[in-house]
């Protein structure tokens, strides 16, 4: 019997590896990629023929997407040229064929990050130091060489073998490793770029903020921590509605009530503002208010954890049964509004710039992602800084002597020092939600229902 079952399951895995070399048509995570980067480049082109013809406020100005001293007539043949060439691909991709020959599949990845880094570099270096320099000082252009290179390695991921390829060896540990510090870094690059180009400090933090979480959704489809973790449509119409609702609009309102009240509840202003060091670099005072918000944070989730009342609020967070980038959302309104009284009131009755706030919210919101996101990354030395998806995974388990631990929001300072840092390395985490809780959730499917039971 046993002999038998061994020759059944050998020859399903082995059936199950001719499948997965056969390659796949339709629509997949790689070639869904490869669309939305092949409109995000057929965009640069329209918008840059469109200030050509008909210039329009609306848009960056004809030189802005120029990087070059290609004359335009050359470059605009190219950029079709580009356009078809992906049209092309994605066709292949869609009828299941190879884009690449096999042979090539290897040289095109390695080229491919070759390129994004170079990209990278020319953006960095453009907005940091060459700035006189043409070729440096025009970021769109950079940006969009960028969007080809992800073109590039989308297009080698065309079936579930060729998936797995780049991922073994180094090339899957610098993938894993270098996904996280590569987009923060990509999300306060457009922010510091966008401030420069004499946009407000708020807006470039949400153009930030959308590139960060981009790369993340990204990561999340090309390299999954766990596949089944991907998330139902109607799982994630839900967790769209908390994003929307809690995480943008409450903020708003209660931003507005702060507004309104701030000179009530400060009778000596000019006291309150003594208080901040003012004077300090942005970057220095962005890092004093993140430690300065995570310590208060990191004693109200505990404090969520462990006194009931607020228990009952902080369970709708813990009620996913798997983790994916945009249910990091999921708050009831009443602990949002109480974590905003924690990480922002303070610092705005202090005074803090707005520079200031919106780089504390670039790292926050992107960390923030990645955080709860199914991407399979390693973040190594950093999980004693960073509270990333390795520690934050734990704080989810279903087994509460696991979920009591790892309270950080952002960082895991706080944990190391007060002894709730929690990271095995011999095992993975197993099953999320709150089945072994007071309260069962899983049966609780709508935000709406939960939030009714949820009413003190």
């Amino acid at each position: 019997m046993d002999q038998a079952n061994s020759k059944s399951n050998a020859n399903g895995n082995a059936n199950a590896g001719s499948a997965a070399e056969r390659p796949t048509s339709g629509w997949n995570g790689p070639t869904a990629i490869m669309a939305i980067l092949a409109a995000a480049f057929l965009f640069r082109v329209f918008a840059q023929l469109i200030q050509s013809l008909w210039p329009t406020p609306a848009l960056p100005s004809f030189e802005a997407w120029q990087g070059s001293g290609l004359p335009y007539p050359v470059l605009l043949a190219s950029q079709a040229a580009i356009v078809a060439a992906m049209g092309w691909a994605i066709g292949r991709r869609l009828t299941g064929r190879a884009v690449f020959a096999p042979g090539l599949h290897r040289a095109v990845f390695w080229l491919a990050i070759v390129y994004f880094v170079s990209m990278a570099a020319r953006l960095l270096g453009g907005l940091i130091w060459l700035s006189d320099v043409i070729w440096f000082s025009r970021p769109l252009p950079a940006v969009y060489h960028m969007v080809l290179a992800l073109f590039l390695v989308a297009s080698v991921l065309w079936d579930d073998r060729l998936a797995t390829g780049p991922r073994t060896g180094i090339a899957r540990w610098i993938f894993r490793a270098a996904s996280y510090p590569s987009a923060m870094a990509i999300g306060f690059t457009v922010f510091a770029a966008a401030a420069g180009a004499g946009i407000s400090a708020a807006t470039a933090a949400v153009l930030a903020v959308t590139a960060g979480a981009t790369l993340v959704v990204l990561h999340e489809l090309i390299h999954p921590y766990r596949a089944w973790w991907r998330p139902s449509a109607r799982e994630l119409v839900n967790d769209l509605a908390y994003l929307v609702l809690v995480q943008m609009l409450l903020p708003r309102v209660l931003g507005f009530g702060v507004v309104m009240a701030a000179a009530a509840l400060a009778a000596e202003p000019g006291q309150l503002l003594l208080l901040w060091p003012h004077h300090w670099p942005a970057s220095a005072q962005a890092v004093l208010m993140l430690l300065t918000a995570e310590f208060m944070r990191y004693w109200l989730r505990r404090a969520a954890h462990n006194y009931r009342p607020l228990w009952r609020l902080h369970a709708v967070h813990h009620a996913p049964t798997r983790l994916y980038a945009i249910n990091v959302a999921r708050f009831h309104p009443l602990e949002k509004s109480l974590q905003y009284v924690f990480d922002a009131l303070p610092f705005l009755l202090l005074g803090v710039s707005p520079e200031v706030m919106s780089a504390y919210f670039v790292f926050y919101a992107i960390n923030g992602f990645y955080q709860h996101s199914n991407c399979d990354i390693r973040l190594g030395p950093l999980n004693y800084v960073i509270s990333g998806p390795e520690l934050h995974r734990w704080h989810h388990s279903m087994d509460i002597g696991e979920s009591n631990r790892n309270y950080g929001n952002n960082l895991i300072v706080w944990d190391i020092l007060f002894g709730t840092f929690f990271w095995p390395r011999d095992r993975e985490v197993g099953r999320l939600g709150l089945e072994h809780h007071p309260i069962h959730w899983n049966r609780l499917r709508d935000p709406i229902d939960r939030i009714k039971m949820l009413a003190p």
